[in-house]
């Protein structure tokens, strides 16, 4: 039991008390009697914990708006117990949460077998959200003694990123798988582009005959060729060093990168590629390639939980598993990049792998936090020439690189990256 007014009354009677025998004042004592009673009756009706029977069940509702999703909570109390409570409901604030203070308490007087449900709606960008138990302090009618107790009250919501519908890209990689795709391959079958023409052969489908040539030569035949389309796997490789994060205000470096990472697997998911999803800085959160809309939801959940992890000894960007992926494999690295980190990219293409990093501009995300005095702009110019330096290093070894000002379209920047990139290539070829 506790109560600050208890406290405050019993020590009032005790220096009422020793007042009285110390000035042998009798008007001293008697002016105890009446808080003695008044305590004396808080405390015969207030509550035991024994007594206590509460029954609780709680229930969430998202609905998703723009940049964050409203969940609201409904929690359901009931009192199973024989007498009718006060009671001083306390709803726990999980990290995450975007909340009024006051929307999560509720007194209530509540009768033998009666209830009530507290409701509060709470903002969040993602991240799983587990309740257990919820407080209730129950007390006397005056507010002097109270009993608290935890009333289990399990509930559990997972709130996925928010993704934005990004436009398709229209990708013209080296290595490919060899299922059907989207992606359009230097090689003649089957597919919706014109290719070429050349002679029938047994068993060519009849519909691909190109009767115009046929009717000049009746003695030969000749079938149409289309372009073959085939599929990809594409593996997002997300940066969670813990280093590597920068916070203004509500806003994050990581949570961009987040929100980034999802569009770009829901529209490669949309495209029909196959997309896997690795993440540096925690051990063992990954995604292999897959499939469907099945996958999508295995790879925004993944994104849901994840957090900036301190970088230690296997789970830094020089252990990427790269073998782990067949050759074939493009990677989109998503990473603000380090200066140790050039060797990585090394490594890859030692090892065959193609990929793009794609590296937000901590500098252009901080802006709005800095001094605008000179020096400040004299180290921010200093900072981006070192930068510069660093990603072209990285250019030079054919690994394409996208300099990300994390407020513009990453899809056209990823597009017109691989366009460059290819034409690049094709002058080295020539």
């Amino acid at each position: 039991m506790r109560g600050s007014r208890a406290k405050a009354l019993g020590l009032l009677v005790i220096v009422l008390l020793l007042a009285a025998l110390a000035f042998r004042n009798g008007a001293l004592a008697w002016m105890c009697l009446p808080l003695m009673s008044y305590l004396g009756l808080g405390l015969l009706l207030a509550p035991v914990r024994e007594d206590l029977r509460l029954r609780a069940s709680r229930r969430c509702e998202e609905s998703r708006g723009a940049g964050s999703s409203s969940i609201e909570v409904i929690l359901r109390l009931e009192n199973e117990g024989r007498r009718r409570i006060r009671l001083l409901v306390i709803e726990p604030r999980l990290p995450g949460m975007k909340v009024a203070e006051d929307a999560l308490f509720l007194r209530v007087d509540l009768e033998a077998g009666a209830g009530t449900e507290l409701r509060y709606t709470f903002e969040a960008r993602r991240g799983r959200f587990r309740w257990e138990s919820l407080r209730a302090l129950a007390g006397d009618p005056f507010g002097l003694f109270e009993v608290e107790t935890l009333v289990e009250a399990g509930c559990e919501i997972l709130v996925q990123p928010h993704y934005r519908r990004m436009p398709s890209i229209p990708l013209r990689l080296a290595k490919t798988l060899s299922s059907p795709g989207s992606i359009p391959i230097r090689l003649g079958g089957s597919g919706t582009d014109f290719w070429g023409i050349r002679e029938y052969r047994q068993g060519d489908p009849l519909r691909r005959l190109y009767w115009r040539l046929n009717a000049r030569d009746p003695l030969r035949r000749y079938t149409k060729e289309f372009i073959q389309e085939r599929t990809a796997e594409i593996i997002l490789i997300l940066d969670g060093r813990e280093r590597m994060e920068l916070a203004v205000g509500d806003e994050s470096i990581f949570g961009r990168e987040v929100e980034a990472v999802a569009s770009l697997a829901a529209m490669l998911i949309r495209q029909g590629q196959r997309v896997g999803l690795f993440i540096i800085g925690t051990v063992g959160r990954s995604v292999m390639p897959d499939y469907g809309r099945i996958q999508l939801r295995r790879i925004l959940n993944c994104l849901a939980e994840v957090q900036p992890e301190r970088e230690g000894s296997r789970n830094a960007l020089h252990y990427l598993p790269a073998l782990r992926y067949s050759r074939s494999t493009f990677m989109i690295i998503v990473s603000p990049f380090a200066k140790d980190d050039d060797s990585v990219f090394q490594r890859l293409r030692a090892l065959g792998y193609q990929g793009i990093l794609v590296s937000p501009d901590a500098l252009d995300f901080a802006r709005g936090s800095t001094a605008g005095d000179a020096s400040t702009a004299l180290a921010r110019k200093a900072c981006r020439i070192e930068r510069k330096i660093e990603l072209d290093r990285i250019a030079e070894l054919s690994f394409p690189v996208l300099d990300w000002r994390v407020g513009e379209d990453l899809s056209g920047l990823i597009e017109a990256r691989l366009r460059l990139a290819g034409r690049a290539a094709a002058g080295r070829g020539s």
